[in-house]
């Protein structure tokens, strides 16, 4: 459960989100569970598609429905990364990392995003926000920090 300090925190972020939340006010104000799951499932299948923009609508409203759900700003900033909108994913990444302090992979997003930017310092510190969370389950992860490190000192490089 949520201190009264991390909630204040939080709703100050989610004040500051209602640029990337394009559609805040959900369509159906009382959603079911399972209402909830069927949405959620919708959205993932659009964006395993490729239909990001219909995917991050769904996320959007969801979102906007239960805005303490971390995997609903996922959703938001995987379709916003995807579309190449990486300014506005950073946002909805950081109120992943609100929401999942523990969580790396918030991190790890946000690092992809500044490296398309251009944005090395940033992500470097991303990424070391990143390598403090990860667990000995995250063997994958670490190969895609590498990897990413490795794309950084070539393009630094050039």
């Amino acid at each position: 459960m949520l201190s009264a300090k991390e909630k204040a925190k939080i709703e100050q972020a989610l004040y500051g989100m209602s640029g990337i939340l394009e559609r805040t006010a959900p369509l159906n104000k009382n959603y079911s569970a399972d209402d909830l799951r069927i949405l959620s499932s919708f959205a993932r299948t659009l964006y395993q598609s490729g239909d990001y923009e219909e995917a991050k609508g769904v996320y959007q409203q969801l979102a906007a429905f239960e805005p303490y759900c971390p995997s609903y700003w996922e959703g938001v900033g995987a379709c916003m990364q995807m579309e190449k909108r990486y300014e506005e994913a950073l946002r909805a990444w950081s109120m992943v990392s609100l929401l999942s302090e523990d969580d790396p992979l918030p991190h790890f997003h946000a690092a992809e995003c500044y490296n398309a930017l251009g944005l090395f310092l940033e992500g470097e510190k991303e990424l070391d926000a990143c390598k403090e969370r990860l667990k000995e389950n995250h063997q994958d992860l670490l190969e895609k920090i590498a990897r990413l490190e490795s794309n950084w000192t070539k393009e630094e490089g050039a």
